[in-house]
């Protein structure tokens, strides 16, 4: 362990002035392996919780769903003869993408609607072409 680590240890949280609570927990092996490719494993776990907090983290079912959502778009595109229906339903989820930055502390979209406004910029650069 860091000598430095070790020091701060001995003055505690509250000498330091973090606020922070020791607490012992048990995770699965791979976890483990993970937290220890870091030199502070508590600064990860903190910086992990602070993502998932401001919804910069999904699970993958999320993921998944947003896939399923972005499919669905593109067939509804694909099946559209009108360029203004076309166009209607881009700015759609144009909306939702803009409605998913505005619920963000950072001004961004969740990590599913990144995707969705990737591939909805794809999709109108093809519409110009």
């Amino acid at each position: 362990m860091n000598p430095a680590s070790l020091e701060n240890l001995k003055m505690g949280a509250i000498a330091r002035n973090q606020g922070k609570v020791r607490c012992n927990v048990t995770i699965l092996p791979e976890t483990k392996r993970w937290l220890e490719g870091s030199n502070n494993v508590s600064g990860r776990i903190d910086e992990m919780v602070s993502k998932w907090l401001k919804g910069e983290l999904v699970g993958k079912s999320k993921l998944d769903e947003a896939e399923a959502r972005i499919k669905a778009l593109e067939e509804q595109l694909r099946t559209q003869q009108s360029t203004g229906t076309v166009e209607s339903i881009l700015e759609n989820w144009e909306g939702k993408v803009d409605e998913s930055k505005g619920k963000s502390a950072g001004g961004q979209p969740s990590e599913r609607y990144k995707y969705v406004a990737q591939r909805l910029g794809e999709l109108k650069q093809a519409l110009k072409e």
